[in-house]
């Protein structure tokens, strides 16, 4: 498995889409990028909000995930910092191949791209309250899956595509076979209603 962290301005939103994606594993939010000790949502100081993604890049490669993080937000806006458009590296090869891409997007914007490339260093997991934001409105699916602990949301790959689905993001079918055949047919029929009224992440602001 590998990882990336991104922050993408609202880490509600940024979670959903990157949960519902083929490939990607695991997701949590959480704050990265600044120095401030023990960040948390009140005093996030100079952190930014941030969604951290486990992938198997058998399935879904690193390009694959920038071309998704630039097409789901406006990458040319300036925000606060704990907003802003960013994408951690871990390493000089990643850094290399970001700056890359981000290149290689400029044609496309009138505007500058402003997304900041920022070496990882530590992310702090935001209180549990903001993980699985949009599964959490729906305590009748957490509790057929069994996800009410919160620890389970956050490292469970099941609430990752159920938390994407729930703000109209994915597919059923991203949902793998032993986990559907846990699913009602009730809860299967609200699922698939929420995919096909698409998109509701608008408290989010992306």
């Amino acid at each position: 498995m590998a990882r990336l962290t991104l922050g993408m301005q609202c880490f509600w939103g940024a979670e959903a889409i990157f949960g519902s994606k083929s490939g990607i594993i695991r997701t949590k939010v959480g704050y990265s990028g600044g120095s401030t000790k023990n960040p948390n949502y009140r005093n996030i100081g100079d952190h930014i909000e941030s969604v951290d993604l486990e992938f198997d890049p058998n399935i879904v490669k690193f390009e694959e995930i920038l071309e998704l993080f630039i097409k789901s937000h406006d990458p040319t806006l300036k925000h606060k910092r704990q907003y802003i458009s960013a994408i951690f590296y871990r390493n000089a090869d990643e850094k290399n191949l970001i700056e890359k891409f981000l290149e290689s997007k400029k044609p496309s914007y009138s505007s500058p791209i402003v997304t900041e490339l920022v070496p990882f260093d530590e992310f702090t997991n935001a209180e549990n309250y903001h993980q699985k934001y949009f599964l959490r409105k729906y305590p009748s699916i957490m509790k057929e899956t069994g996800l009410q602990i919160d620890s389970d949301l956050i490292t469970s790959p099941l609430a990752a595509k159920l938390n994407g689905i729930c703000a109209g993001f994915g597919s059923i079918n991203n949902i793998n076979e032993q986990d559907r055949m846990k699913l009602s047919s009730t809860t299967i029929n609200l699922l698939e209603t929420m995919i096909k009224n698409g998109p509701n992440i608008a408290e989010c602001g992306i």
